[in-house]
């Protein structure tokens, strides 16, 4: 049975013999952690990691737009359904307003409701106090910490990249095709 604290003390150990490797760890690491420390938060509010985030989407469009759920689906590289979850919650809370298209009412478009304004200050407020989870970073480290990641978002919304939303396979065709590969483990 491997030793956990061992384990966790290799993964903090740097250089990693690969770099990009060690990245990827820490990205994945820091991700964790940054996502469990705003939860706990948004738990306070009735409201999970996915509300908040459509919310904030929603927000940074502007007071006068309209955004389509599959253009907050591209913005926030998720699966359609996720973004429909997240806006029905959020609409049956009253933080959001939906519009349909008149031309094709198959077409949903979000607002923020003035009650979600209020409630998402609220929360970015509570938020803030505790530096977004990411409070260890001084400013300018948060600046270039911005401006390091923005690099892999950039290559990630690239075509050639392989992590366009659409070619993402979901879970019971990734299982399926490793029972095919290496049989069933079930016992």
């Amino acid at each position: 049975m491997a030793d956990v604290a061992e384990i966790f003390e290799r993964l903090s150990q740097f250089p990693f013999e690969d770099r990009h490797f060690g990245a990827a760890v820490a990205i994945l690491r820091a991700q964790n952690y940054v996502a469990a420390r705003i939860s706990s938060v948004l738990a306070t509010f009735n409201m999970i990691l996915a509300d908040w985030t459509v919310l904030n989407i929603v927000k940074f469009a502007g007071a006068d737009s309209l955004l389509k759920l599959g253009e907050i689906s591209e913005l926030l590289k998720v699966h359609p359904t996720t973004v429909a979850n997240a806006v029905d919650r959020l609409e049956d809370s009253g933080f959001v307003e939906k519009i349909f298209d008149i031309s094709d009412r198959r077409t949903v478009c979000v607002t923020l409701s003035n009650r979600g304004m209020r409630h998402l200050a609220r929360i970015q407020e509570q938020l803030g106090e505790l530096g977004f989870g990411v409070d260890a970073l001084s400013e300018i480290e948060a600046d270039q910490l911005i401006l390091l990641l923005s690099k892999i978002r950039k290559k990630a919304a690239t075509p050639e990249s392989g992590a366009t939303l659409h070619r993402r396979r979901n879970q019971s065709t990734l299982r399926r095709e490793r029972v095919e590969k290496f049989g069933s483990n079930e016992k």
